[in-house]
């Protein structure tokens, strides 16, 4: 199999050393040797990026690692770059926080050799912090049907919403990337806050089934400190709303619901008067201790993870729907421009 490693990357050189570590165990012990390529799409960064990729070049001669330099113009940006620059059909999207196992690219080859060429990770969340354990417990709960017994697994449109998702470690074949990333782009707004996994992987599962598999994983490290974790925030909100509002999924009836909840709030208390805040505060301590429960004994989540995703959550929730808010201004200034 002859495969293009690209990795965006942001401001993350304390990070590349170990991830190409990684690619290079996993390229090795898939005896992949000729016919690889690594190539690294540095956003702007302003950090010691460009001279930390420059000696893993150095230190892996063997393996091809490529350099492309873009002004900051995001993620979605930069892999469109990354695709330009490569040479093999065979794509590996994966960030620069990520570590792919070592069995990973042996796994993925065998597969691609029967005909199953696209593969969405297996991703464990390395969980050093209370706020990387809040992102586990997240992921666990989101995607459920999957995690609760993970699994080789083939799916299509009508489960895409049921199973993980995204290009944090991400196969597939060049041409139907770029030809999904094109078609996302005329519908949908430009820019750094674009979504650059949901939307265009629901256009890519129109034409090819998606796999997944224990066997194909990797090791995701989140953002530790409370400013990045933040930003992140607030930008995945941003984002979500481009993935899911454009067109009905399972997820849109909630952003209308979001939505439409300060209205219909407001309009409680101008019709019931002071007594009806004492009600929606109940129902609203109410509803924390039902979902409180439902993790223990529905989803599994062990108390401390439980008790942590609770005391987390009040932060997540105010820069997560601020990001909601401004990805709606952001969707109805597209639709007007239009």
């Amino acid at each position: 199999m002859k495969i293009s490693i690209i990795i965006p990357t942001f401001n993350e050189c304390q990070w590349l050393s170990e991830t190409v570590l990684c690619l290079i165990d996993s390229l090795e012990f898939a005896k992949i040797n000729n016919g690889c390529e690594i190539v690294f799409v540095d956003d702007g960064s302003t950090d010691g990026t460009r001279k930390t990729i420059k000696s893993l070049g150095q230190k892996y001669p063997k393996y091809p690692i490529r350099y492309v330099y873009q002004k900051n113009a995001g993620r979605l940006e930069a892999r469109k770059r990354g695709l330009q620059a490569s040479k093999y059909e065979n794509t590996l999207l994966i960030d620069s926080r990520v570590h792919i196992d070592k069995e990973s690219l042996d796994f993925a080859k065998r597969e691609v050799a029967v005909g199953k060429l696209i593969w969405n990770a297996h991703v464990v969340i390395k969980r050093s912090t209370m706020l990387s354990m809040f992102w586990d417990v997240i992921t666990r709960v989101a995607w459920h049907k999957y995690f609760k017994n993970p699994r080789p697994v083939s799916y299509g449109l009508q489960e895409f919403d049921l199973y993980p998702k995204g290009t944090t470690c991400f196969l597939a074949p060049k041409k139907l990337l770029q030809s999904a990333i094109e078609e996302y782009e005329r519908t949908h707004r430009p820019g750094k806050t674009a979504n650059d996994d949901t939307a265009i992987l629901r256009l890519m599962i129109r034409k090819k089934v998606f796999n997944m598999s224990p066997q194909f994983r990797c090791y995701y490290h989140a953002r530790t400190s409370l400013k990045k974790f933040a930003k992140h925030s607030y930008h995945r909100g941003q984002v979500f709303v481009d993935g899911f509002l454009p067109e009905a999924n399972r997820y849109r009836p909630v952003l209308i619901v979001f939505y439409l909840a300060p209205i219909l709030l407001s309009l409680i208390i101008m019709l019931f008067g002071r007594s009806s805040l004492a009600a929606i505060v109940g129902a609203g301590t109410g509803f924390v201790l039902l979902g409180y429960a439902s993790l223990i004994l529905y989803f599994k989540i062990n108390i401390r993870d439980a008790t942590n995703f609770l005391l987390v959550t009040p932060v997540f929730a105010v820069l997560y729907g601020g990001g909601l808010w401004a990805g709606l201004v952001q969707f109805i200034r597209h639709k007007m421009s239009a």
